[in-house]
This record gives C-alpha cells, sequence and structure tokens, in this order.
C-alpha cells in the first residue's frame, strides 16, 4: 500500500533495471509501466537504464502540484494538506 502511495504522489518515478528484463518479460514491464501511468498520470517515468534519470531530469521538478494526481491523493495526504 505504501508503495502505490508513494508512486500516486511523485512527481517523477525512476524505474530501474529494466535492461534486465527479458524479451519474455517485456509485457510485464508493459504492464507495470501501465500501472504506474494509471496511478499518476501527471508523473514523468524515467527509465534509469535509457539514460533518463538524469540530474536535469530529476530536479527540475517545480513546487509540488496536485493536479494530474489520482483524487486518493488528497486523501492520503490530507486535504490541509492540497492546494486549493
Amino acid at each position: 500500500v505504501e508503495a502505490v502511495k508513494q508512486a500516486a504522489g511523485a512527481d517523477r518515478i525512476v524505474v530501474t533495471k529494466t535492461d534486465l528484463v527479458a524479451n519474455a518479460d517485456r509485457p510485464a514491464l508493459a504492464r507495470l509501466l501501465g500501472r504506474l501511468h494509471r496511478l499518476n498520470p501527471g508523473a514523468k517515468v524515467l527509465d534509469a537504464a535509457a539514460g533518463e534519470a538524469t540530474a536535469a531530469a530529476l530536479l527540475d521538478a517545480g513546487p509540488f502540484d496536485a493536479s494530474g494526481k489520482i483524487a486518493d491523493v488528497a486523501h492520503w495526504l490530507g486535504r490541509g494538506a492540497m492546494p486549493r
């Protein structure tokens, strides 16, 4: 449950070890990436093995923005923590 909350509230999601996924397991990786997108459509998903997790990509997030997050994030953080 905590991992779902972390993914849903993140500005960036770094996926690692994708270079170790065998061809036969590529559909499982695609399902994982799809689930991450459904949990947090506004987050950038970065593939570390592809070199996407650069300092610029990780640090240029700007202030927290609740738009684009699933509704559960507001509940998990508490209504007072979310900008209106």
